[in-house]
C-alpha cells in the first residue's frame, strides 16, 4: 500500500476530502529529509548547523539540522523536521560535491528516514498512525546545483525523488507486521536562496514543492513548503 493507503479502516472520522487533506499535510514529513545548504559540504571537521521554521502547506514547520564535513565535498546529514506539533520525521542524508568552477557547484544526495504520526493519534476523530504514507521508512535521491553569487544571494536548486520501503501493515483491526514494499512516492523540486550575516553565519529561504505520485485526489497531490533560517560554520 503506497500513497494514501490506509493501513487499517478506523470507521472514524470527517469528510472524506477534509480527512484527505489534512492527512497529506501530515504526510508529507516523511519526505521532509531533503535539504542542506549547497551542493559541496562542509570541509573535513566542520559541521553547519541549520534551525529553521516555517509553513506546510497550511500547518506550521519547524527543522533542526546539523551537516558535517567528511573531506572531498562529501558530508553527512541528519535532520529532525516537526510538522503542526503532532508529526515526526528523523532522516539521514549522505551528499558528494564538486566545483565546476565560475562559482558553481553539482551534488548528488541519497537520503533516507522515517516519519511517524503516533502522537496526533485520533486527533479528529482520526486513525493517524494506520496511514502507510505517514509512518513509512521512505529513501530519495537529489541531484543539486549551487551557484555562488559573491556579494549577491547564493542561489541552490534541487530536483529528486522519493520512494517507499516499507512499513508496518495491518492484517486486521489490533494485529500488524512490517512488510518491504518499495514504490516510487514522489517528485519534488526546491529553490533556495542564502545571504551572509557575518563570519560563518548564513540566513536562508527555501521554497520546495512535493508533488505525490500514485493518487486518485488530484490536483491535491503537490504540497508547498516555505522555510526561513539561519545557519552557522563551526
Amino acid at each position: 500500500m503506497t500513497g494514501l493507503a490506509p493501513r487499517r479502516a478506523s470507521g472514524r472520522g470527517p469528510a472524506p476530502c477534509a480527512a484527505a487533506v489534512c492527512l497529506y499535510v501530515f504526510a508529507w514529513s516523511c519526505t521532509a529529509g531533503a535539504g542542506g545548504l549547497g551542493a559541496v559540504g562542509p570541509e573535513a571537521g566542520h559541521t553547519e548547523l541549520e534551525v529553521g521554521g516555517g509553513v506546510l502547506f497550511i500547518l506550521p514547520q519547524g527543522t533542526v539540522a546539523a551537516r558535517t564535513g567528511l573531506g572531498a565535498g562529501t558530508s553527512l546529514e541528519l535532520r529532525y523536521t516537526n510538522i503542526g506539533v503532532l508529526g515526526h520525521s528523523v532522516d539521514g542524508r549522505v551528499g558528494c560535491g564538486w566545483d565546476l568552477g565560475s562559482g558553481m557547484a553539482l551534488g548528488f544526495a541519497t537520503r533516507t528516514g522515517a516519519a511517524t504520526l503516533e502522537q496526533a493519534n485520533d486527533v479528529g476523530g482520526i486513525a493517524w498512525n494506520n496511514l502507510a504514507i505517514g509512518n513509512d521508512w521512505v529513501a530519495g535521491a537529489d541531484l543539486v546545483l549551487s551557484w555562488d553569487r559573491a556579494a549577491a544571494a547564493d542561489i541552490t536548486v534541487e530536483l529528486g525523488a522519493t520512494m517507499t520501503v516499507g512499513g508496518r501493515r495491518y492484517q486486521n483491526f489490533y494485529e500488524a507486521q512490517w512488510e518491504w514494499e518499495p514504490a516510487l512516492r514522489g517528485l519534488d523540486a526546491m529553490v533556495q536562496g542564502e545571504w551572509d550575516l557575518g563570519v560563518d553565519k548564513r540566513l536562508f529561504v527555501r521554497l520546495r514543492g512535493f508533488a505525490v505520485l500514485h493518487t486518485g485526489l488530484r490536483p491535491l497531490g503537490f504540497f508547498p513548503t516555505a522555510t526561513g533560517g539561519v545557519s552557522w560554520l563551526f
